[in-house]
């Protein structure tokens, strides 16, 4: 008897502790994931809203309109609550030219922020071009921030803020987020404070603290590790504090980073993630490691104690009733194990249901132990996947609607552009994601063929609505009666009344668009063109190159503002190319852009005698395809090409 006892105890343990295990990795990763999703999108986020106030504000930094700048600052602050702002401009003596907290209005604190910007690794990135995120303190005062800075350039196509760029920003944007409000604003505070998660409510804040340089035992903790070893430890819902490798050599955590296999992980971002088991101090740890993005990577850890507590209890609570007597004990041993076992059971076969897609299943109990909790957090588990499979069935229905949109768009572009006699015209557009904002268009009004290739800013969805606002106004604006005849005269008018009423209707949205409208007139051997801030056009004559660049600024931008028309003769034989700047901008997988010398380079090697317009549009996609190499776009991609065939200079 006395084996059996013996073997049902090991039994016993064996099994809870197996499925105790499984349960505690997969909450554990779970929770991991969630986490490092959360600050990946959150730094994506950021990213993506600097890009876009850099270029906003870009003239205002250039022209140093610091009321403006601080109007913009102040919306800022009241959007994002938890953050501080500061503007920048470039040079030898940078100045704050704008900022959150009042640093502006007090010239000591102004003066301690310019002083703080000598020698700063992160500004000195920012100026050569490129995009900090770090962790440090802010410009004044002892705000340990999660910091992000992006460059301003005087042109929206300078650089995009990741590639370093021959153009010199003209300042910076700085975006300063405190970390005791990191879980607040990346969406951790529901894990960190929830009952039902491994992590929470294991230590006060100042407990937490404590265990840097301490070696007692800790029951759970949480950290945010960088590639260069800066540790933000603990990240709690109410205050964190930033460690070096040093501090931690020092205490309790000291294991994590004396794993020989572990640091490459941590700090290489190769990785995605890592689920390990690790002895801290003697005592045995769950330990999961999360890449969250190129800079942070997630590090849980979880005592296998906790996890096996009640275990535990159990366990002793029946080899002391076996000692009591044989008979007792079996009854009790047999009675406790099923007890243990079939929640288990039930947990078992309840996430097997869920593995199978069944999101309904429920394990109904009565348990207010740690069983209790584990079965309840497989319930919780399957209605937290009901919810993410709900919210997945949301965007497969907003990719379908995205999907309808695009066909509507496609409509927009006309099937065939009228061509002059003796005149042959291609075109295509090619969006960067389900929608654009670039496209072409063509009208024949009294003999004269008008073409439009244009682009509105930045790309998506806010920018496709905007094309279609700028597309319909021109085409109204060309097809309506005007008093005169001139080509140009209808061009210049039709520029005019767009831009005004974009630049008076929709300047807050600061969406505006660069457009190259062209007249073709070929019994008089003409061609009128405007040029609003585009591409140069390119007009390939024999070995000659003419560039026809802008003849007044973007549409939509001031209602000041003011176009001129241009005019080149029709000769037999050139070609016309009209693009957006998709096309020159255009990335390989190492992120260098195509540009215009190798545009203009491959247009000198062409044989006018040989290659029509759709075999030089054809020509030109092919090769800037292959030098994208199946990189994801960057943007936006419109090409145009005219030929003017030799019997058009004759006629």
């Amino acid at each position: 008897m006395v084996p059996f006892l013996g073997l049902s105890y090991v039994l016993a343990n064996y099994y809870v502790s197996r499925g105790l295990t499984r349960v505690a990795e997969e909450r554990l990763e779970t929770e991991a994931r969630l986490i490092s999703n959360g600050i990946r999108e959150w730094g994506q986020e950021t990213n993506f809203s600097l890009a876009v106030l850099s270029k906003a504000i870009a003239e205002d930094v250039s022209n140093r309109r610091v009321e403006k700048l601080q109007t913009v600052v102040d919306a800022l602050g009241e959007s994002y609550p938890y953050r501080h702002w500061a503007v920048f401009s470039a040079g030898p003596s940078p100045k704050l030219l704008a900022g959150s907290d009042e640093i502006t209005k007090r010239a000591e604190i102004k003066a301690k922020v310019e002083e703080s910007l000598q020698g700063r690794e992160s500004f000195e990135k920012v100026m050569r071009g490129e995009y900090s995120y770090t962790v440090e303190r802010f410009f004044h005062g002892k705000t340990v921030c999660m910091t992000t800075g992006y460059p301003i350039y005087s042109t929206p196509s300078g650089s995009t803020g990741s590639t370093p760029t021959t153009e010199a920003p003209v300042g910076a944007i700085y975006s300063c987020l405190p970390l005791q409000f990191l879980s607040d604003e990346a969406g951790l505070k529901q894990v960190l404070t929830d009952s039902q998660s491994v992590i929470s409510g294991a230590k006060g804040t100042q407990q937490a603290l404590d265990e840097i340089g301490t070696s007692r035992t800790i029951d759970s903790s949480f950290m945010l590790i960088s590639k260069t070893g800066d540790i933000i430890y603990p990240v709690t819902t109410d205050a964190s504090k930033v460690f070096s490798k040093q501090d931690y050599l020092k205490g309790v955590w000291a294991p994590l980073f004396l794993q020989p296999k572990w640091p490459p992980y941590i700090t290489s971002g190769k990785v995605e993630s890592v689920l390990d088991h690790v002895t801290i101090n003697g005592q045995p740890y769950f330990v999961s490691i999360n890449n969250a993005d190129e800079t942070w990577t997630a590090v849980m850890v979880l005592n296998q104690h906790v996890v096996f507590a009640e275990r535990d209890r159990l366990m002793h609570l029946l080899a002391a009733l076996g000692m009591g007597g044989l008979l007792l004990s079996c009854v009790v041993i047999y009675q406790q194990c099923d007890r243990i076992i079939k929640p288990l059971r039930k947990a078992e076969a309840a996430l097997q249901l869920i593995s199978d897609g069944n999101f309904e299943t429920r394990i109904e109990h009565d348990r207010d132990d740690e069983l209790g909790v584990l079965l309840d957090n497989v319930n919780r588990t399957s209605s937290q996947l009901k919810i993410f499979l709900a919210e997945e069935k949301k965007g497969a229905v907003t990719r379908r609607q995205l999907q309808t949109a695009r066909e509507i768009q496609k409509d927009f572009l006309i099937k065939k552009i009228p061509e002059p006699e003796g005149m042959e015209i291609q075109a295509v557009s090619y969006p960067a994601q389900e929608i654009g904002a670039d496209w072409y268009d063509g009208i024949s009004i009294n003999n004269v063929t008008y073409l439009v290739v244009a682009d509105v800013c930045d790309k998506g969805i806010p920018s496709a609505l905007y094309m279609s606002v700028f597309r319909s106004l021109l085409r109204y604006s060309l097809l309506r009666e005007h008093d005169s005849s001139d080509p140009k005269t209808i061009m210049l008018e039709t520029m005019k009344e767009v831009n005004d009423y974009m630049a008076r209707n929709h300047q807050d949205s600061m969406m505006f668009a660069t457009v190259f409208l062209a007249a073709l007139c070929p019994s008089r051997r003409e061609f009128h063109y405007v040029s609003a801030g585009h591409e140069p056009c390119i007009i390939q004559r024999g070995a000659e190159q003419i560039l026809l660049e802008a003849t007044g600024p973007a549409v939509g931008i001031f209602t000041t503002a003011s176009y001129t028309a241009g005019s080149v003769d029709l000769r037999g034989g050139e070609y016309l190319v009209a693009y957006s700047d998709g096309l020159v901008d255009a990335h390989s997988p190492t992120g260098e852009g195509w540009g215009r010398p190798a545009l203009l380079n491959h247009l000198q090697t062409i044989s006018p005698q040989d290659l029509s317009a759709m075999g030089l549009l054809s020509s030109l996609v092919e090769t800037v395809n292959q030098h994208t190499s199946g990189t994801e776009p960057f943007d936006d991609l419109t090409l145009m090409v005219v030929h003017v065939q030799e019997a058009a200079q004759a006629s």
